[in-house]
C-alpha cells in the first residue's frame, strides 16, 4: 500500500491550483506527486479530492487521469469504472477519444477480442478537415492516441504501467 508520508507535496497549495495548473503542468499539480515512487495512488487520491472539492463539475480528463493512475498501481477493479465515466457523450468534440478509452479498459481486462475490436476502431476513424491546420492539432498524429494503443497492444500481456510507459509510448516506437 503506497503510504502520503512516503510522498512530499504542498496538499493545500496543489488544491488552490486552478484546473489546468492542476492538471495540465506536466512538472507540477498533480503530476509532481505521480512522479514520485511509489506515490500513484497518492496522487490518485489528490485529483479525487481535487474533483470532490470543486462541486459538481467534473473533468472528464480529470477522471481518466486519476483512473490511470490506479491502473498504473494495480487497482484495477477501482481504475476502471473512473475510465467508464470519461467518455464522451459528443464523439466530435474529441474523435476517438471513446475507441482510446474502450481499448483501455478492454486491456485493463485482458480482453483481446474487445481490445482488437477498439484498435481496430480507432484506426478507422476517418481524419477531420480541420486536423492539418488547426494550431492545437496540426503536430499530432492521427488518430490521437493511437501510439499509446499501440503500445498496449505490444505489451498486452505486461502491467498497465509498463505498457504505458514502455512499450512504444515514451521509447518512440
Amino acid at each position: 500500500m503506497q503510504s502520503v508520508a512516503a510522498c512530499t507535496f504542498d496538499k493545500e497549495k496543489l488544491l488552490a491550483l486552478d484546473a489546468d495548473s492542476f492538471d495540465q503542468d506536466m512538472k507540477g499539480g498533480w503530476r509532481a506527486v505521480a512522479m514520485q515512487d511509489n506515490c500513484q495512488l497518492v496522487a490518485a487520491d489528490l485529483i479525487k479530492e481535487y474533483r470532490e472539492l470543486r462541486g459538481p463539475r467534473t473533468w472528464r480528463v480529470m477522471i481518466w487521469h486519476e483512473g490511470q493512475l490506479r491502473a498504473m498501481a494495480g487497482d484495477i477493479r477501482s481504475a476502471i469504472p473512473l475510465l467508464e465515466q470519461s467518455r464522451v457523450v459528443l464523439e466530435e468534440t474529441s474523435p476517438g477519444w471513446n475507441e482510446y478509452v474502450n481499448a483501455t479498459i478492454a486491456f485493463l481486462r485482458k480482453d483481446r477480442r474487445a481490445f482488437d475490436e477498439a484498435y481496430a476502431a480507432l484506426l478507422a476513424l476517418p481524419k477531420p478537415e480541420y486536423w492539418d491546420t488547426n494550431f492545437f492539432t496540426k503536430d499530432k498524429q492521427w488518430p490521437l492516441n493511437r501510439r499509446v494503443v499501440e503500445g498496449l497492444a505490444s505489451c498486452f500481456k505486461s502491467s498497465y504501467e509498463k505498457a504505458y510507459s514502455q512499450c512504444g509510448i515514451s521509447t518512440g516506437k
